[in-house]
């Protein structure tokens, strides 16, 4: 395995962070730089978890702030280099063959931060780093018009980058924009003999790939695209599988979306139906879906609080039983595992308008039934719990569910409710206890959202939630896992929560730290989050606005970063998955001026030194 592909290996299967030591300079493409490279310098094995690489690298921090394709070319002297362009959490961008070396590449970005790498292969020594803003208008996006559009794949000034972000893709291509202001199905098929036609449908404003399609029109050569759209403005490329040149044809249709015949159906109720190619597809109902699934629509209207089951039967095909909001929402979808069986959902609804899809999982016609339920939930008492002494009680099969409680649940496991009453701000320590069942605890709003949950924090099949709230009332419910039945303890606490240390941190300031098992947890720090967590809180003020940037790096767990506003509510949060054992969590947020929390935590919970790195770039204000 060669240097770049063993790099590509190592940041993509464990993440990346930068050592401590390591000095990470800012650069400014539009600005040519000259360095040395030493005998001194970092090696990918003092930034990278799991490298035994030891040659010599200089990293680079580039801010991006417009859209655009971008060239970076690397002129070394007394030394082989090559570049390597990353994200924050070290996954390649360029060059996008992993296989290759490279000491220049053109990609196209999109406003972020990323880190540019010289890597010495062979040697040390001096170089030159330079990189060029491609002029944005050497490539003409064309608007999009409904119909038949002759077009050529030629090398010209388009490419497949000039659409896609983080992309090196030289294809030539085709662009076209488009945009919607109201819900549409939008297809577009592409012919051609003489190129392996590739559609790609793209959202202008985020550069987010919607859809692709390489031989869907006919397996062979030609693309087919079919999709629903919200509103908003689009980007369709034309480009090559391959790399021909040459003429293709492309016919484009925007259109509302096909109209569903709906029929009336009472709770309880049953009906039967007959799917056909002339119902409306999945994607007429659901924006943003490509499934072209038949399906007959059924308007249910609730008057009372209740738990209702769909069971769809077909000895033709696979049954699918969807449940949408008034508004087209998907609440809740089934499929069965083979003909013959059932697809059944079961859900808790709040009085209002709702429909039902009858639907097939595969696209073959056929007679199917359909057969409701609806039942009323049960009534839900709840008993007021102290916070302090134990309370002992036990759930019985007539007792409430869950989905009594929550709209929107499929859960009918039991629930004993209680409500628990705070007077100030603190933190609700909640315990159940039973040695007969697999204890849950539930903490939840005014609103039945869901604020905290825990299975066994309690040790063993105990539970044990520790939460810090604003003064109210709150529910509290003892639950289990699974359906059962038997006694329990449950006891409630109050406390002030733990005084924790903010420190100043300024805009471009680099701090090194360390969690430890001692420090504050999250549950002490930020509103409604009972995570018992280790955490160390900064307090970090913008003078004017900007666009802040902010870097936790960690090599022994895997780091999360949250940004609260000054009365303390979540603005943005970036975290690792819990099973990285290092890597780099990264925020980018426009702000006004101000004074933010900026909190450094793990996501798993693990303890261990980190390097906290904030940037600020200031946003001039509009001329008057």
């Amino acid at each position: 395995m060669g240097l770049l592909a063993a790099l590509f290996f190592l940041t993509t299967a464990t993440g990346a962070a930068f050592a401590g030591d390591c000095v990470i300079p800012d650069w400014d493409p539009a600005t040519p730089l000259t360095g040395t490279l030493t005998a001194e310098e970092c090696t990918l094995r003092d930034m990278i978890p799991g490298s035994v690489a030891d040659s010599q690298v200089r990293p680079y921090r580039i801010d991006i702030v417009s859209r655009g394709v971008y060239n970076f070319d690397l002129a070394a002297a007394g030394f082989e280099g090559i570049l390597i362009l990353t994200d924050t959490r070290f996954r390649q961008i360029a060059p996008g063959d992993t296989r290759t070396a490279a000491t220049r590449f053109s990609v196209s970005l999109m406003p972020e931060t990323y880190y540019l790498l010289v890597i010495a292969v062979r040697g040390t020594g001096e170089f030159t780093l330079s990189g060029v803003t491609e002029d944005p208008s050497t490539c003409q996006v064309k608007d999009l018009q409904p119909g038949a559009i002759p077009g050529q794949i030629a090398d010209g000034a388009c490419r497949l980058q000039h659409a896609l972000p983080a992309s090196d893709q030289a294809r030539p291509a085709e662009i076209y924009r488009f945009q919607t202001s109201q819900p549409q199905v939008f297809s577009a098929l592409m012919e051609s003999r003489a190129v392996d036609s590739l559609l790609v449908l793209l959202d202008a404003k985020t550069g987010s790939t919607l859809a692709v399609d390489d031989d869907g029109a006919d397996g062979v050569a030609n693309a087919l695209i079919i999709r629903s759209l919200a509103p908003g403005e689009y980007l369709l490329v034309a480009t090559v599988a391959g790399a021909q040149t040459g003429a293709f044809n492309l016919r484009v249709d925007l259109a509302g979306p096909q109209a569903c015949d709906t029929r009336e159906i009472n709770p309880g109720a049953s009906a039967s139906g007959q799917l056909t190619g002339a119902d409306c597809r999945l994607l007429d109902v659901v924006a943003g879906d490509d499934r072209e699934n038949r399906l007959e629509l059924f308007r249910l209207r609730i008057t009372d609080p209740g738990v209702l089951t769909v069971e769809m039967r077909s000895n033709e095909f696979f049954a699918a039983a969807l449940l949408f909001s008034a508004d087209n929402r998907l609440l809740q979808s089934a499929v069965p595992l083979q003909v013959n069986q059932p697809a059944r959902l079961e859900i808790s609804l709040a009085p209002g308008e709702y429909l039902i899809g009858a639907a097939h999982a595969e696209l073959i016609a056929g007679n199917y039934q359909l057969q409701t339920r609806f039942e009323g939930i049960r009534t839900c008492l709840s008993e007021s719990l102290p916070l302090e002494g134990v309370v002992s009680s036990a759930l019985g099969t007539t007792d409430c569910r869950f989905q009594d409680r929550v709209p929107l649940s499929s859960d009918a496991t039991l629930i004993k409710p209680y409500t628990v009453t705070l007077e100030k701000r603190g933190l609700l320590t909640v315990e159940m206890t039973s040695p007969q069942l697999d204890s849950y605890l539930w903490v939840l709003d005014a609103e039945n959202r869901v604020i905290a949950e825990d299975d066994n924090l309690g040790g063993g099949r105990n539970a044990r939630v520790s939460v810090q709230l604003n003064p109210g009332v709150y529910a509290v419910f003892a639950n289990t896992t699974t359906v059962q039945t038997g006694s329990f303890e449950i006891k409630a606490a109050f406390n002030d929560p733990a005084p924790c240390e903010a420190p100043a941190i300024a805009p471009g300031e680099t701090v090194k730290g360390q969690l430890l098992e001692q420090d504050c947890a999250l549950r002490d720090v930020m509103l409604a989050d009972g995570r018992g967590t280790s955490a160390d809180i900064f307090r970090l003020t913008l003078a004017a606005p900007g666009i802040l940037t902010l870097d936790l790096s960690a090599f022994t767990f895997a780091p999360s970063l949250i940004l609260l506003d000054s009365e303390g509510r979540r603005i943005a949060s970036d975290a690792l998955a819990a099973t990285a054992t290092a890597g780099v969590s990264h925020l980018r947020r426009e702000l006004p001026a101000g004074t933010y929390t900026v909190v450094a935590t793990a996501t798993a919970g693990r303890a261990g030194d980190y390097t906290l790195r904030s940037g600020l770039r200031t946003i001039s204000a509009p001329p008057e």
